[in-house]
């Protein structure tokens, strides 16, 4: 079932982007390291916007040609500067929504795709700007939802809040809890807690499982809420909180999401394909024990979401 959504569009605008070069940077050509980062550009597209003069890097405060740096490659450290004449933003589901506010927080409904702050193809369709204009000037990010995921997010108002709140995230203070419509129906009715460690496995792309060098740890729990049909409704409740790590553990369980363009039944790991659709997974609710606070979304709307 596919329900009709407002769609929000924003016309062309220049906007310069700025990078910052990471360590695996360090000596490489500038069209490389942006392949790398960038992969869906294509190296074509990225040496073309080179010999048009449209990049530049800084270092020590001082302006490289990137013609010019291909002798000595990139240091970490380097900033890279890229101006886009003519900045097309993808749209985005016109779906905000103000679940719950007091004067030092705010509970926010994000809808999918849509990323939370400004990068990459997104400045004013990211939600942090979107805020912005409903007049939530000052809004403090302290946890993040990946840009394909819907649901709950909180910001803070002011410094003291979101200090508070991010010490609560970093210590796993905080209990979250997701839906996900997964491929497939566990046989076991009870709690599973999968236990598989996650490293980066090329760009925006991860990797789970036992062996990995440099994975960190991972655990999550779920929890089958009922079937339906080919596919089922699960609860997923992280306990630590890696980049990806549901999507990843439900594949590694054996029940994908089932429409995860990456980890799912046909997911393409490779690194170059663009997400640009939401994924049936949704941030149900946060509770922070420490914090006296606690937010969460009507079931309604979570289910209405995964039908999406």
């Amino acid at each position: 079932m596919t329900l009709s959504r407002k769609i929000r569009l924003v016309s062309s605008y220049p906007y310069t982007h700025q990078t910052a070069v990471r360590s695996d940077g360090h000596g490489k050509e500038l069209h490389h390291y942006l392949v790398e980062r960038f992969p869906h550009v294509g190296e074509k597209v990225w040496r073309h916007r080179e010999y048009e003069g449209l990049i530049h890097v800084l270092r020590d405060g001082k302006p490289i040609e990137a013609l010019k740096l291909n002798e000595t490659g990139l240091l970490s450290g380097d900033t890279i500067v890229h101006h886009v004449p003519k900045m097309i933003e993808p749209s985005v589901p016109d779906e905000v929504m103000i679940l719950e506010e007091s004067p030092d927080i705010v509970a926010v409904f994000k809808p999918a795709p849509m990323p939370m702050h400004a990068g990459g193809r997104y400045y004013k369709n990211s939600l942090h700007y979107i805020l912005q204009e409903k007049g939530y000037e000052g809004l403090r990010i302290v946890h993040r939802l990946d840009a394909v995921t819907s649901g709950l997010v909180v910001m803070a108002k002011n410094k003291e809040m979101a200090r508070e709140c991010t010490k609560a995230f970093e210590q796993s203070k905080v209990e979250k809890t997701y839906w996900a419509r997964v491929q497939g129906c566990p046989k076991k009715q009870e709690e599973c807690l999968i236990n598989a460690p996650i490293r980066r496995k090329k760009g925006f792309v991860f990797e789970c499982g036992d062996g990995l060098d440099g994975a960190l740890a991972a655990q999550t729990s779920f929890t089958l809420l009922r079937k339906d049909g080919p596919e089922s409704l699960i609860q997923c409740r992280p306990i630590t909180g890696r980049t990806h790590q549901i999507r990843l553990h439900l594949s590694y369980w054996g029940h994908p999401i089932y429409n995860d363009p990456i980890y799912g039944p046909n997911g393409d790991n490779s690194g170059v394909r663009l997400q640009n659709q939401g994924i049936a997974l949704v941030s149900k609710s946060l509770e922070f024990p420490t914090l006296g606070r606690s937010f969460s979304l009507p079931d309604q709307l979570v289910l209405d979401t995964l039908r999406q």
